[in-house]
């Protein structure tokens, strides 16, 4: 279980990134059976939103990650707080599949 520290600093490096989370998560995040093991993904990679959550909840800067992840966009991260969120708060909905 998460203490309130740690969600503070989650989501304090959440929202960091100049940005409110991308509220139109279903634009960036995707999943397909054949990729990751289902597991959601940044849509055109096999970049996991459970790895960018994991990244972010870490404390390192976006920058960094971007980094990492050159393909991806602070969009693409903003994306995953907000499909987190809905998801934990039971509006993630249909989660689109990769075409």
């Amino acid at each position: 279980m998460i203490g309130s520290a740690e969600w503070d600093h989650f989501s304090r490096t959440s929202m960091s990134m100049n940005s409110t989370p991308n509220p139109n998560w279903a634009e960036r995040i995707t999943w397909s059976p054949d990729v990751c093991n289902g597991r959601p993904v940044i849509r055109g990679t096999r970049i996991t939103v459970r790895s960018a959550l994991d990244y972010l909840a870490a404390g390192d800067p976006t920058a960094e990650i971007l980094g990492f992840f050159p393909e991806l966009t602070h969009a693409d991260l903003s994306a995953c707080p907000a499909f987190a969120s809905q998801l934990s708060d039971g509006q993630g909905g249909c989660l689109p599949k990769a075409a």
